[in-house]
Formats: C-alpha cells, sequence, structure tokens
C-alpha cells in the first residue's frame, strides 16, 4: 500500500501542489514539509477552501509559511473548493495524486481514505485530464483566487508531460469545473447492471446514489461501509423499505444490498 510519504521519499520532486478543503498546517509542516525539504524540494504550493484556510490560522505552531511554501486560500461564491489532488514535478518523473484525504492528520492516516497515484511513466495520457481541470477551474467566473501563478505553473506542466505521449486517452480523470459527475458517467457508461458506492456519508436521504443509480439505469445497488457502522448516515432503513418515491430502493426491479468490503 502507497502512502503519500512513499510517493514524496521515492521521487526526486522540485515542485508540490497540493488542493484541499480541511487544512492542518501542523500536520503538513512536521509530516510532509519535512520529507520535501529532505529530497530538496524547493517550490510548494497548498491551494485550500477559504473555510479551511480560516479554521489552519488557529495553529499558532506554524511557522513557514511564506517562506517553505505558499498557502492560498480560494473560493467559490455558489460552493465549496473541494478537490483533494497531489502534483509532484521532477527531473525525471511526474506524479499525480488523487484521494478522498483533506490534508490533516485524519485525511492522511487516521481515517479511512482512498489515494490513487498515477506516473507520468505510465499514464502521462492522464495528465491532459488533469492540465484540463486546472485550466476549467482558473477560468470560472465564480473562481476567486488572490494569485492564479500555481494553477497555470502546474497546467502547463501538466499539459507539457500529457502530450509527450500521442496514445489514445484510455483511462480519465472526471472533475466537475465544467459538468456535473453524474452527466460524465451517463455519457461514459452504458448498460450498467451494478453500482457500488463507498462510503456515502453525506447522503442522509439518499438523494444522490438514488439519482446515479437511475441516471445509469442500474438493477443492483450496493453500499461498501467501514465495518463500525455505529455512526454512518445512509438511509439503510429508508433503502430497504420500498415504499415511498424517496427510498433508495429504485424503482421496483431494483435490487439493494449493503456489505462489508473489508
Amino acid at each position: 500500500m502507497e502512502t503519500v510519504l512513499d510517493v514524496i521519499k521515492g521521487g526526486k520532486w522540485n515542485k508540490a501542489l497540493f488542493t484541499t478543503y480541511a487544512l492542518s498546517l501542523s500536520f503538513f509542516e512536521s509530516i510532509l514539509l519535512r520529507a520535501l525539504r529532505q529530497i530538496g524540494c524547493q517550490e510548494v504550493w497548498i491551494i485550500s477552501d477559504l473555510q479551511g484556510y480560516k479554521a489552519s490560522l488557529i495553529e499558532r505552531r506554524s511557522n513557514a509559511i511564506g517562506h517553505d511554501y505558499r498557502l492560498i486560500p480560494v473560493r467559490l461564491r455558489k460552493g465549496i473548493f473541494h478537490p483533494k489532488c497531489l502534483y509532484f514535478a521532477g527531473p525525471d518523473e511526474d506524479a499525480i495524486a488523487v484521494g478522498s484525504g483533506n490534508l490533516t492528520f485524519g485525511g492522511f492516516g487516521r481515517n479511512l481514505e482512498v489515494l490513487e497515484v498515477f506516473s507520468s511513466r505510465q499514464t502521462p495520457e492522464l495528465f491532459r485530464d488533469f492540465a484540463d481541470f486546472l485550466a476549467s477551474i482558473r477560468t470560472r467566473d465564480d473562481f476567486e483566487c488572490p494569485d492564479l501563478t500555481w494553477c497555470k505553473t502546474f497546467e502547463d506542466r501538466a499539459r507539457g508531460v500529457g502530450l509527450r505521449d500521442n496514445r489514445a486517452i484510455d483511462i480519465h480523470l472526471l472533475h466537475s469545473a465544467t459538468m456535473p459527475i453524474i452527466d460524465q458517467l451517463t455519457q461514459a457508461l452504458h448498460d450498467v447492471d451494478e453500482l457500488t458506492v463507498l462510503s456515502p456519508f453525506y447522503d442522509e436521504d439518499g438523494y444522490a446514489v438514488r439519482t446515479t443509480t437511475e441516471r445509469l439505469s442500474c438493477n443492483k445497488l450496493r453500499i461498501a461501509v467501514p465495518p463500525s457502522t455505529a455512526e454512518f448516515n445512509f438511509p439503510f432503513q429508508v433503502a430497504q423499505s420500498g415504499e415511498s418515491a424517496h427510498t433508495v430502493c429504485l424503482g421496483r426491479h431494483t435490487r439493494f444490498e449493503a456489505f462489508d468490503p473489508c
């Protein structure tokens, strides 16, 4: 199992980008920044949602901002900045990591999270999608950022990596900067028989899962949950009842099944 520290220590990175919603500067400086310093990474950026940025300022022990790394707060006027992406650039290889964890102790250690790492050596075509993602948020009318240097720098870097290889794109990075994810899934996927959703913790009425399953015309819905579900708020009873139009058992032909992936 590869961790972010493994990725950092396994490369010769000279630039690093972190995007996050929630933020712990004490975690970043004591764990990740220390590792980046050890390999000689000279340019480090953190891009955080404004709310996460404000919360991070209470950590008075943080003292490397502006010297060892740059922290940029951003805001969407009608939403929140929620991507958790990492980009590492080096002389021989670039890497992109996309996951669910915020830049906090919980997001990178204590919580159950997912993280997928892509190398420019194996999937250079994916870097084109990442460049398009940065270009899309940079040009949004409702995206407020006091300094877009990071965005253009890593956009150009990722696009340059992607242009080194002309192979067809077999893997895609989906984002909601220009189009809802559900619309993209509907366009890309056809004849979906089963849908597995991992940990929909903040889907209290099942709307997102229900809509996704309906749009994809799935016959079987599976909800994957952690071993301990005492505080899990997905509406299992509603989902299994099938008694109203608001249930997650999508229509009479949908089979609902909950399972433990562990």
